[in-house]
């Protein structure tokens, strides 16, 4: 039996893209929006790490971004925050963080500047 080829997901940050310039603007498109760019960029992370554990994988990537560093770590937490917050938060607690408009554009312009390096990204190498 052939294995199909692997999902690409750079094809989630295009469904995006598209999905929040639909016209008229709206809550529900930025949402998703959101959530697409973050899980673009955690697989693509999650890939060329090479982590294959399931429980608690979002933090396994983040630390291993974290060591090889930090501010790529913490760039790609704040995405997976942004994602929280669309997903479960009905009314964001943060009021900085009501305007999904507002959060797709600060969204977007991150994961952008982070996927050529996350593309990049490859497993430290293991210590003697």
């Amino acid at each position: 039996m052939i294995n199909p080829p692997a999902f690409d997901p750079r094809l989630f940050t295009d469904i995006a893209r598209n999905l929040a310039g639909q016209q008229p603007p709206e809550e529900g498109r930025f949402r998703t929006a959101v959530g697409r760019a973050y899980y673009s960029l955690f697989l693509i992370a999650r890939e060329n790490l090479r982590i294959r554990v399931r429980e608690d994988v979002h933090s396994a990537v983040i630390r291993s971004l974290r060591a090889q560093n930090r501010r790529l770590g913490d760039q790609l937490d704040q995405l997976r925050h942004y994602r929280v917050v669309a997903d479960y938060e009905l009314i964001p607690d943060d009021p900085t963080k009501q305007n999904w408009e507002q959060n797709w554009n600060y969204v977007w312009q991150l994961a952008t500047r982070l996927r050529p390096t996350l593309e990049g990204i490859r497993p430290a190498p293991a210590r003697p």
